[in-house]
């Protein structure tokens, strides 16, 4: 019996040492279960905040793509606004130019009349017209240039 208590020791011992060893397995596993939680709960914050992040950023592009197209409306309205008062401004100048060559002719013409034999007195008349044609001529000519230089 001393054979057969000897190897149930010795089984004794191998069951032994391979329960140790399974412990210690069972040991390390755990812990490195353990590490590779705390490592899923640091990359879900990191996500967390990514995501915040993103969904911020997100936010922040709608808000400026709506101040892009109020300015980009604010300044179709003053492109529009701007090619009216253009357009004013050249009619503005070709009225300024043919009353000048309208008092040019009608002051020619009373002088002609005035200096001809026998005098007209309608040159009094058209010398006058030509004049008052002209300084109005003039008064557009200042304001036009004045818009053109305050613009």
């Amino acid at each position: 019996m001393d054979n057969n208590e000897n190897r149930w020791q010795v089984d004794f011992e191998i069951l032994k040492e391979k329960f140790k060893h399974q412990s210690e397995t069972l040991s390390q596993k755990e812990r490195e279960l353990e590490r590779v939680k705390a490592e899923i709960r640091v990359l879900s914050r990191e996500n967390t905040l990514l995501l915040n992040e993103k969904n911020k950023l997100k936010f922040d592009l709608l808000i400026t793509k709506e101040r892009f197209k109020v300015k980009e409306a604010e300044n179709l309205k003053e492109v529009k606004g701007s090619s009216k008062k253009k357009l004013t401004k050249k009619f503005l100048i070709l009225l300024t130019s043919i009353l000048f060559f309208l008092s040019s002719l009608l002051s020619s013409y009373g002088v002609n009349l005035l200096t001809s034999t026998p005098p007209d007195s309608a040159g009094n008349s058209m010398v006058i017209f030509a004049i008052m044609i002209f300084i109005v001529a003039t008064f557009i000519s200042f304001t036009t240039l004045g818009e053109t230089n305050n613009a």
